[in-house]
C-alpha cells in the first residue's frame, strides 16, 4: 500500500482547491522508484471519484503553479502520444514523512544522482530529459516533450489461421468504429494505425475462443450487443480487456455474456 502526502506549501496554498490538493496527494502515492509517476487521468478520476476534465484542470493549476513538472513522451514519426510523466518539483518543499523511497525520491531530485529519463525498453531511440535539468525548476508550468522512435512488437498469435484472423478482425473492425462515433475523444480516427490495441484485440478475442472455450459466434453477438448497452457501451472501450479480472472474479466477458443472456 503506498501513502500519499501533502507538504506544507500545497496545503495552506489558498490558489489550490481541496481538489487539487487530493491529486497532488495521489501522485505522491504513486511515484515509482526513480520519483516519477505515469498514471494517467483515468487513474485519478476513479481513484478520487472527480471526472477526467476536473482531473486535467488540477494537473494544470498544480503545473501552473509550479508545483509538479510534467513530459509527454511522443511518437517521432507519427506525433502519437505514448506515455505521460510527472514529477514534482522542489517547490513542493516536501519535508519528508516516513516514507524513504519517496524522501529518497525527492532528494535525488533536488540535486542527487538518479536522473530523470525515459528510455526505449523495445530498443528505440529517445530523447533524454534529466530531473535534475535546470529546465525544470525554471519552467515547471510548460509541458516538456520527448520523442521516440519505438516500434510496435507486437505480432498476431501465431496459431490463428488466415479464416479465423479474418473472422476476429471483422469483429474489432466494427467495434472501433462504433466506438468512436460514441466516443471520438477516446477513440481516436487513427485507431487502426495502433498495431498494440488492433492485433492485442484480435489476440485476446482468440485467446477467449481457444483458451476460455467460448463459442466463437457467442463471442461476436456479445461484443455487438455491448455496442448499444445503456451501461456497456460507456464500459468497454477497449477489448484487450476482456479477459481481465472483475471485481467478482469473473473476467469482463463473462460479466458481459451473463448480462446479454438476461
Amino acid at each position: 500500500m503506498f501513502i500519499g502526502y501533502i507538504p506544507a506549501t500545497i496545503r495552506y496554498d489558498q490558489e489550490l482547491s481541496p481538489r487539487d490538493k487530493l491529486i497532488y496527494c495521489e501522485i505522491t502515492a504513486t511515484l515509482d522508484k526513480d520519483g516519477i509517476c505515469t498514471k494517467n487521468n483515468i487513474h485519478f478520476a476513479n481513484t478520487t471519484g472527480c471526472t477526467k476534465s476536473t482531473v486535467s484542470a488540477s494537473m494544470t493549476k498544480l503545473r501552473e503553479r509550479g508545483y509538479i513538472s510534467i513530459v509527454i513522451e511522443k511518437d517521432q514519426e507519427s506525433q502519437k502520444f505514448r506515455k505521460r510523466y510527472i514529477v514534482l518539483t522542489s517547490m513542493s518543499d516536501f519535508q519528508g514523512g516516513g516514507n524513504p523511497e519517496l524522501e529518497k525520491a525527492m532528494s535525488d531530485f533536488q540535486g542527487g544522482v538518479t536522473p530523470f529519463s525515459a528510455t526505449s525498453s523495445e530498443g528505440g531511440d529517445v530523447k533524454t530529459i534529466s530531473n535534475t535539468d535546470d529546465s525544470l525548476y525554471n519552467n515547471s508550468y510548460k509541458v516538456k516533450y520527448i520523442y521516440s522512435d519505438k516500434r510496435d512488437r507486437i505480432n498476431y498469435n501465431q496459431n490463428i489461421t488466415q479464416g479465423q484472423l479474418q473472422y476476429l478482425k471483422k469483429i474489432v473492425t466494427d467495434f472501433y468504429s462504433a466506438k468512436h462515433k460514441q466516443f471520438p475523444e477516446y477513440v481516436k480516427a487513427e485507431w487502426h494505425q495502433d498495431n498494440d490495441l488492433t492485433i492485442g484485440s484480435v489476440n485476446t478475442l482468440y485467446d477467449l475462443i481457444t483458451k476460455d472455450s467460448w463459442d466463437e459466434k457467442g463471442v461476436r453477438d456479445v461484443i455487438r450487443w455491448a455496442i448499444d448497452d445503456d451501461f456497456w457501451s460507456k464500459n468497454l472501450l477497449s477489448l484487450k480487456t476482456l479477459r481481465s479480472k472483475s471485481a467478482n472474479g469473473m473476467s469482463k466477458f463473462a460479466n458481459l455474456h451473463l448480462k446479454f443472456n438476461n
